[in-house]
């Protein structure tokens, strides 16, 4: 029989090793500003919406969402245009500095440059990337993403509100990197009404 001294043992002696080769320990100058601090968008990507009824313009349409229930897919839908694609792409390329890490570097909950650990199959994995620029904060409140998610989230088919639960970039360069397969990520967190 295990003493429960010896069960604290074995709990202590558990270590994600994947999870510690990303851990950040960098610190972050104390006039930082850490973008999780603000609850709308910065005008990077996106203004702010006070007007209601400019949300509706966002909205798929009745046959969009039943097309989604019967298929499990909706295509076709842009989210994004060329210039804000541009902006992200301005912000990602920050984080690509091998030389100079970013100020916000430390706000990563998770960083991995290259994942794969292989030059020839580049990874990059970051967790936290919305606290650290103007334009994958808005990403989060961007009303072409928002409004469809909020339009999906419910298979009763009423619009709910959604909450940004966890922000995660991948990435590779084209060419490079192998395959991912078909998978469903939903499948690994549990969610409750």
């Amino acid at each position: 029989m295990m003493t429960d001294e010896k069960k604290d043992e074995e709990k202590l002696m558990y270590i994600n090793e994947e999870h510690l080769k990303g851990a950040v320990n960098v610190s972050v100058p104390n006039d930082f500003h850490d973008l999780s601090l603000e609850h709308k968008p910065l005008g990077c990507l996106c203004d702010e919406i006070t007007d209601p009824s400019e949300w509706l313009k966002f909205q798929l349409t009745q046959e969009q969402v039943d097309q989604y229930w019967r298929d499990g897919y909706l295509s076709g839908v842009r989210v994004l245009s060329d210039e804000q694609c541009d902006k992200l792409l301005e912000d990602y390329k920050i984080f690509l500095n091998k030389d100079q890490l970013h100020p916000g570097h430390g706000l990563f909950y998770e960083f991995h440059r290259n994942q794969s650990g292989q030059p020839d199959n580049i990874l990059l994995h970051a967790l936290g990337h919305w606290r650290i620029t103007p334009a994958f904060h808005d990403l989060c409140f961007l009303p072409a993403i928002a409004v469809p998610s909020a339009q999906l989230i419910d298979p009763d088919r009423k619009p709910a509100a959604i909450r940004l639960w966890h922000d995660q970039l991948f990435s590779k360069p084209p060419k490079h990197g192998g395959v991912v397969a078909w998978h469903q990520d939903y499948s690994y967190w549990t969610r409750t009404k």
